[in-house]
């Protein structure tokens, strides 16, 4: 690990809660963000 010191603020290693998502709206479609949010209320 490149900086040690940040071990302690990572979920389970990682950067970013494995459940977190982020993307541009531009490389989307509304209804391939809307299915995404849908399906993770599934969850």
């Amino acid at each position: 690990m490149k900086h040690p010191e940040i071990k302690r603020y990572l979920w389970e290693g990682n950067l970013w809660n494995p459940s977190y998502f982020v993307a541009t709206v531009s490389e989307n479609t509304e209804e391939q963000i809307r299915n995404y949010i849908q399906n993770q209320q599934v969850k």
